[in-house]
């Protein structure tokens, strides 16, 4: 028998064996790499999820802020209700002691006829009648007196009838008060859950900002309001320059470095570059940031057209006013506004109040001036010493 070679075997054997060891060499890598995309994915889905979840948060802060809005309005109206009542309330109980005290004296006087014609008996009575000289006269005479008494028990009971109505529409007025009281105490109640959920956001919110995700998360979403305002204001400024403007040549200019500040407060934050001590992150300030007491009055820093006035996202509730020659001044997070679109405002006068409407930081007041669409530092153009008081 011719016996077989052996080295295709071993050749075969040979190929296989390095075939494995390259093999085995490029798996590691190959786990790795998948490893890493399976990283990648994993942090995207992340943060994904806390953008999400911040932005929800921020929906609801919002949500919230607008119901508290509605609730003081509402409470504010309730209470002007049982202000009113009180007052009805308090001229009929001067109507009722002013009958109480007609009654008693009529009561006195009927009381008094009563005991001066038991004093004289029935004698004295029939004197009294038969000391007339006709027959006529004495039936005149005991028709006048029964008339009397008539008459004062007619008033008396007038008096007690009209007692009774007064005190029956008082009771029922009573009953509007305790009605209204009860609706004011319940929405004091449910707007106090409305704040004790805001904080309560507030402090989740607060969690997902001290990770570095959701904090950039939170300067994009500010920018992106921050990119809302501006073609707000572009498009403001396209609308002004195709309408008659009512201020062309204000000179407001002529006032920097005068105006006095639209708020009694302090310069909380800056206008400029702004550096997050714990990301290292940059942002631009376009305005700056008044610390004020809340519901504090807030006035127009200078005479001119209402343009904005209603709510913006990332501003709370806005005021906008245009002064001339492409001159802005920016009023945001007010608590109320007391200027529509379109009005005039003169230097001085109530704009609206210190708030915190889309704010995370409490009540302030955010101020912004503006030529055309470029950010001025309002402090450049402030007497800081001076706050505006109006006339």
């Amino acid at each position: 028998m011719k016996s077989q070679n052996p080295y295709p075997l071993f050749r075969n054997l040979a190929f296989i064996l390095f075939y494995l060891l390259v093999s085995a060499s490029q798996d590691p890598v190959s786990l790795e790499l998948e490893r890493i995309k399976a990283g990648i994915e994993k942090e995207k889905k992340e943060l994904e999820s806390k953008i999400q979840a911040q932005k929800q948060i921020l929906d609801q802060i919002e949500l919230i802020d607008k119901k508290i809005q509605l609730y003081e309005k509402s409470l504010s109206q309730l209470r002007a209700k049982r202000d009113k009542l009180e007052k009805e309330i308090k001229k009929l109980e001067k109507e009722i002691e002013k009958i109480k005290a007609e009654l008693k004296k009529k009561r006195e006087i009927l009381s008094n006829r009563f005991r001066a014609r038991y004093q004289m008996g029935e004698i004295g009575i029939l004197e009294v009648l038969f000391s007339a000289n006709t027959i006529s006269e004495l039936v005149l005479r005991d028709e006048y007196l029964a008339r009397i008494y008539l008459l004062d028990l007619s008033l008396i009971q007038e008096y007690e009838r009209m007692l009774l109505e007064l005190e029956k529409k008082k009771d029922e007025l009573k009953k509007r008060e305790n009605e209204l009281s009860a609706n004011i105490q319940a929405q004091t109640w449910a707007k106090d859950k409305m704040e004790q959920e805001k904080v309560a956001k507030g402090e989740l919110l607060n969690q997902i900002q001290t990770e570095k995700e959701a904090h950039l998360s939170i300067l994009a979403e500010l920018e992106r309001a921050e990119r809302e305002l501006e073609r707000k204001l572009n498009a403001l400024e396209e609308e002004r320059a195709q309408a008659l403007n009512p201020f062309p040549d204000s000179g407001f200019e002529l006032y920097k470095g005068k105006l006095c500040l639209p708020a009694m407060g302090w310069v909380e934050e800056k206008f400029g570059i702004k550096i997050d001590p714990q990301f290292k992150t940059k942002t631009f300030n376009k305005g700056i940031d008044i610390r004020a007491n809340p519901g504090s009055l807030v006035r127009s820093v200078f005479s001119g057209q209402v343009v904005f006035s209603d709510w913006f996202r990332g501003y709370g509730n806005l005021f906008i006013s245009d002064h001339g020659w492409s001159y802005y001044t920016l009023y945001g997070h007010l608590d109320q506004i007391y200027k529509t679109t379109g009005e005039i405002v003169k230097k001085g006068d109530k704009i609206g109040a210190v708030g915190e409407t889309g704010s995370l930081k409490g009540a302030f007041l955010y101020f912004e001036i503006r030529h055309h669409s470029d950010a001025l530092n309002p402090e450049e153009w402030f007497n800081l010493n001076c706050v505006e008081q109006g006339k």
